[in-house]
């Protein structure tokens, strides 16, 4: 049986909190370009 020695967990549980943040961030910003996509045909409709 082998030890997983990739690091301790305090490095693990960063690294997957950083991971998260940098998801969290990307689905923020891309559903904000989807509203303002979506903003804009239905600006373009109205006229």
């Amino acid at each position: 049986m082998t030890k997983n020695t990739q690091g301790t967990k305090p490095e693990i549980k960063k690294d997957k909190q950083d991971r998260l943040a940098d998801a969290l961030r990307d689905n923020l910003k891309r559903r904000k370009a989807q509203a303002r996509k979506i903003t804009k045909m239905t600006s373009k409709e109205d006229k």
